[in-house]
Parts: C-alpha cells; sequence; structure tokens
C-alpha cells in the first residue's frame, strides 16, 4: 500500500507543477524575471 501512496503523491505533485508552472513562466517573462543574454 506504500508505493500506491508514493505512486499517487508522485502524480498529484507532478499535476500541481505543472498547472503551477503554466501560469508562473508567462508571469516571469511579464515582469523581466531571470538572466538577460549578451
Amino acid at each position: 500500500m506504500g508505493t500506491a501512496w508514493a505512486a499517487v503523491a508522485a502524480i498529484l505533485s507532478f499535476g500541481i507543477t505543472a498547472l503551477f508552472g503554466k501560469w508562473l513562466i508567462p508571469f516571469l517573462h511579464k515582469i523581466n524575471f531571470g538572466q538577460t543574454i549578451r
């Protein structure tokens, strides 16, 4: 049963990260966050 909970936790965390990333990346681009390329 422990392996099943670990798999559920991994899938859930991946899903949350994917959804959050879809919102976070454009927001960071909008506020010009990150390194400038020379």
